[in-house]
């Protein structure tokens, strides 16, 4: 479907005068480069088969220059470098946002070529992958591309000032993985792993005290690592129970997300649906366009590891949560047409159950303690892999959330039980967060989710 282009060229013409007054480009190059964005932003999207192949060329010369000036010097000068040409590149990715923004299913090829070498060859110490698909929206394309220039600036930085501090041999964090946005229903089910420190580093930390920067550097991989790999159990654990799954026939999904005034419509074919489901048994899925209303909270610990913490020595959270939130909640309004508000809630609980399961972890001495004052019982520690769903929505208030956030429940009956959804819920959540706030914070947002149904 055609847009209006909404482009701003004097994003193009601040972006080409700052690489001018850097001596990263020429005069000539900045005049080209702007004009070239302005003939594709003109032949988007009406253009059968726009140019992305010069856009993309023009973008490689750019990352070319970058090296360039980021090689000069191997040393302490290579940070130096690096900062200095930090507006540049934020420049550089704005025009690459607003495009995205426009016309992202034209350009994100040009950018999947060309956004790998900058990154590895400034920092020396960071390998960041990221893919994005060609079906995603605009505005989520936009998104990925801002959270990659955010890991690029804040984490590059820090590896990089790191590394001025450690010369001894470089360190890759993150070979061969990083933000990985895939052709895939599970959001972003291979997040992030930091499980590659080079082994070169390894036996020079083994043979050599660790100065404070490298054992800072070391501790927070650590508290990344760990958060990654609690992040992939949940999402094994859902896809062992069938519930993270590609739907077979995603217009069948839509079709039930109809208005109060085409119910009946609606229910014929969910009731044709089910029939079909019952004849052709297979196990619970969780249909991908509509799986919004029940993995939020997985999607959002998905986007919320995107955004690394690098900044507080010993700091327990390794990613910026609130940071990331706005984000979170716009992808879900926009890319999942969640209700705003119902996003909102969502998202904030999701907050306070992290923040009070961080600040638990600061505090190990007073819960073992009140764990001792705890009345003894003859009940065995609980080994199972859901937690308690107390303090989970009930089955109606499941429904509600649906009907919230516009998936017609009559469309899950006999593929996704409504229990289930209780446990999909507490399994998102923490289970230690449930525990401290005695299911408060969880009812106080479960009641604003009820309200919310019944206004719509």
């Amino acid at each position: 479907m055609n847009t209006a282009v909404s482009y701003d060229l004097s994003l193009s013409d601040a972006w080409a005068a700052g690489l001018v007054s850097l001596e990263i480009i020429s005069a000539n190059e900045a005049l080209r480069l702007h004009h070239a964005l302005q003939r594709i932003g003109r032949d988007w999207p009406a253009d059968s088969s726009p140019r992305y192949d010069e856009l993309a060329n023009l973008f490689t010369h750019l990352d070319a220059q970058l090296v360039t000036l980021m090689r000069e010097d191997e040393d302490e000068q290579l940070a130096l470098d690096f900062l200095a040409t930090r507006s540049a590149t934020a420049r550089y990715l704005s025009v690459g946002r607003a495009l995205l923004r426009a016309h992202a299913q034209h350009i994100v090829r040009a950018l999947n070529d060309v956004k790998h070498s900058l990154l590895t060859q400034a920092g020396k110490a960071l390998s960041l992958r990221i893919i994005i698909p060609v079906n995603l929206s605009p505005v989520l394309a936009a998104q990925a591309l801002v959270g990659w220039a955010y890991q690029f600036a804040d984490m590059a930085e820090q590896l990089v000032a790191w590394r001025a501090h450690a010369d001894r041999c470089p360190v890759t964090v993150g070979e061969g993985a990083g933000m990985l946005f895939e052709q895939d229903p599970r959001p972003l089910a291979r997040a992030l792993d930091f499980s590659a420190v080079s082994s070169c580093a390894a036996r020079e930390l083994s043979s050599a005290a660790a100065s404070p920067e490298e054992e800072r550097f070391f501790v927070l991989t650590g508290q990344v690592k760990a958060l990654c790999r609690e992040f992939e159990q949940q999402v094994q654990l859902w896809e062992n129970m069938g519930f993270i799954k590609r739907a077979g026939n995603s217009e069948q999904v839509r079709s039930a997300q109809t208005s109060p005034a085409q119910g009946g419509s609606a229910h014929a074919e969910s009731t044709q649906s089910l029939a079909d489901s019952q004849s052709h048994p297979e196990p619970p899925v969780l249909p991908h366009d509509d799986s919004h209303a029940l993995i939020v909270k997985l999607t959002a610990l998905a986007h919320m590891v995107e955004r690394l913490e690098w900044d507080e020595p010993g700091c327990e959270k390794a990613c910026s949560w609130k940071l990331a939130a706005p984000d979170v909640v716009a992808w879900l309004v926009v890319h999942q047409n969640v209700h705003p508000r119902l996003a909102e809630q969502v998202v904030l609980k999701f907050l306070e159950d992290r923040d009070t399961s961080s600040a638990q972890g600061e505090s190990a001495e007073v819960a073992a303690s009140r764990a001792s004052e705890a009345p003894r019982t003859s009940e065995a520690p609980r080994t199972s892999e859901f937690p308690s769903t107390s303090d989970a929505p009930s089955s109606k208030e499941c429904e509600q959330m649906l009907l919230a956030a516009g998936v017609a429940p009559a469309a899950m009956t006999g593929k996704l039980p409504v229990s289930a959804l209780k446990n999909l819920w507490s399994a998102a959540g923490s289970v230690e967060a449930h525990k401290s706030l005695g299911g408060s914070a969880a009812k106080r947002v479960d009641e604003q989710i009820k309200e919310l149904s019944t206004r719509r």
